[in-house]
């Protein structure tokens, strides 16, 4: 009987490994396909999600006690560390005055992506965001996995929406993985080897310019090739680890060749800053009204005699 007990256990543990990467791949591509829904407060439908409502549409059917705000569902599942963030997974961030308190939740979809639904910033509603923003990374708190992640699993993506860019070609554990292309936000794509969402490889970085870089890259950047520049001309190239790009052992200084992929987006820190200045202009003006209108009444009372 002990065995038998053991033997179903095993079994279904062991179903329960391998259909947690099938959630996973259905939450991605389930989200995926919400971008571009608007924000309704308390909303959990397409119609309007907020942060959590997004979460526990998608997340619901797989886990139906999942509680309803982004606090309570950061008491579930297993914390992951940052560096070992994988798609299906919640990143949880303290975005209100109190820094300590969980008010915000959104899911990784792999290369450095997260898709949630946000109330204000560059964009309303659900949107792709990058993790290394200063923004998310100053107010970020903790990641959690809700279901166990085991072996290597291969498929495929055609016009997988990232924050960088759209990719299409081979996937490892649901991370661009193996030969693709893709496509980026600035005008530049890719084709060639992926590993772990970046470039990783040999492959072709085709810049906006019309140049071309032919080699190897590790960890997303040029380490070692040729550029091929819009005239035919021909340098060897590579792009160090501080970002600079080397061509004929002298420093590029055009901004037509950045690697895209490994640039820090500034959106969210740009809006932020924006705003903080209109707020400043905006009492600013309610001081100099309150000044204009103390003068105005200082006049009326001299000229009335009071």
């Amino acid at each position: 009987m002990i065995k038998k007990v053991f033997l179903l256990v095993f079994v279904f543990l062991g179903s329960s490994l391998c259909f947690s990467v099938d959630i996973a791949r259905d939450i991605v591509a389930r989200g995926s396909a919400l971008v571009g829904s608007p924000y309704r407060y308390g909303g959990t439908n397409p119609s309007g999600f907020d942060c959590s409502g997004l979460v526990n549409y998608l997340y619901k059917p797989f886990l139906p006690d999942l509680p309803r705000s982004a606090s309570a569902i950061a008491q579930y599942g297993s914390t992951v560390s940052l560096d070992s963030i994988s798609p299906g997974d919640l990143v949880f961030y303290a975005t209100g005055s109190n820094r300590s308190e969980i008010t915000h939740v959104g899911i990784y979809i792999g290369q450095n992506t997260l898709i949630q639904s946000v109330s204000a910033g560059p964009s309303r509603g659900v949107i792709l965001t990058d993790l290394d923003e200063k923004y998310w990374k100053e107010r970020f708190k903790w990641v959690k996995r809700l279901f166990p992640r085991t072996g290597q699993v291969e498929n495929r993506a055609d016009g997988l929406s990232y924050s960088k860019g759209s990719y299409s070609g081979a996937l490892q554990n649901l991370e661009p993985g193996g030969k693709g292309r893709m496509d980026l936000k600035n005008g530049d794509f890719y084709i060639g080897d992926f590993k772990d969402g970046l470039f990783h490889g040999k492959g072709e970085y085709h810049y906006s310019n019309g140049d071309i870089y032919v080699g190897s890259f590790f960890n997303g950047r040029e380490s070692g090739g040729e550029l091929i520049r819009s005239d035919g001309s021909r340098y060897s190239a590579s792009r160090n680890e501080s970002g600079t790009f080397v061509i004929d052992r002298r420093t590029d200084r055009s901004s037509a060749r950045i690697n895209y992929l490994l640039e820090t987006p500034t959106e969210w820190d740009d809006w932020l800053a924006n705003e903080q200045k209109l707020f400043r202009e905006s009492l600013d003006a309610d001081r100099n009204a309150a000044d204009d209108e103390l003068r105005r009444f200082e006049e009326w009372k001299k000229n009335s005699g009071n």
